[in-house]
């Protein structure tokens, strides 16, 4: 069973099969271990060759017959750094591309790009969203009960006063007057809207080219996040007239 974690490593498959046979069966010859593998003799030489040049098996002779040994598995270690490096070198090329990328998509992509969160770590992305990776200063926030608002936690604060997030809360009802005390502070505007005027059914938040709509309550979390450039800026010239 030693042989899939050592493909995982960094060795190819019949060099993972044939290291573990000497771990685990100690010194064979090349017909022994192409027995116990099932790799063909001509080929385990050729992945004998390549553990040797890695410093993994050596090889010695006994009555006229080459045996091949394990040697200390610390010498896994380069492959495993170089493996390492390898990965931090995709990392890198891929942060560096990334922006580019999403430029030409979402300069050709006329659809709206719709993804949606549900649960605990739903509501954490979308939270990061909002107020760590958002550039937006404005933000147009709907409740239908302005008691069942619940204001962003306590570690998004520095990122609302450092940026200086501002919020719009319309709602339909609830007591205004607790919240019109807070706002200042709170850096928000706290509005009650007549239904006649608009009448909101669900939870939504508008910024930057963002709707996000649903249930946003952290217990029940489930929402629909969509981007769309010319959507957003309606319903915020929109939301901007009523207030």
């Amino acid at each position: 069973m030693l042989a899939p974690d050592l493909y995982k490593l960094g060795l190819n498959k019949g060099e993972a099969e044939i290291y573990a046979c000497l771990l685990q069966f100690g010194d064979n010859s090349a017909s022994e271990i192409a027995r116990k593998t099932n790799i063909g003799r001509t080929n385990v030489y050729e992945y004998a060759n390549a553990l040797m040049k890695k410093g993994l098996i050596s090889q010695y002779e006994r009555k006229n017959k080459i045996f091949f040994r394990a040697e200390e598995p610390r010498h896994l270690r380069p492959i495993v750094d170089a493996k390492i490096r390898e990965i931090k070198e995709l990392d890198a090329v891929y942060s560096t591309l990334l922006p580019r990328l999403e430029d030409f998509f979402n300069r050709n992509v006329s659809r709206p790009v719709i993804n949606f969160y549900v649960g605990e770590a739903g509501f954490e992305e979308i939270m990061s969203v909002i107020y760590e990776q958002n550039e937006d200063a404005d933000i147009f926030l709907l409740t239908a009960d302005l008691d069942n608002y619940e204001p962003p936690q306590p570690k998004y604060r520095n990122q609302i006063l450092r940026k200086q997030i501002f919020t719009t809360l319309f709602a339909n009802s609830g007591n205004i007057t607790e919240f019109n005390k807070r706002d200042l502070r709170e850096l928000r505007k706290t509005l009650l809207v007549g239904k006649t005027k608009l009448e909101i059914k669900q939870d939504m938040l508008i910024f930057e080219d963002t709707i996000i709509f649903g249930n946003l309550a952290r217990e029940s979390f489930s929402a629909t996040m969509m981007k769309d450039s010319a959507f957003a800026r309606l319903l915020k010239d929109l939301l901007a007239n009523i207030s």
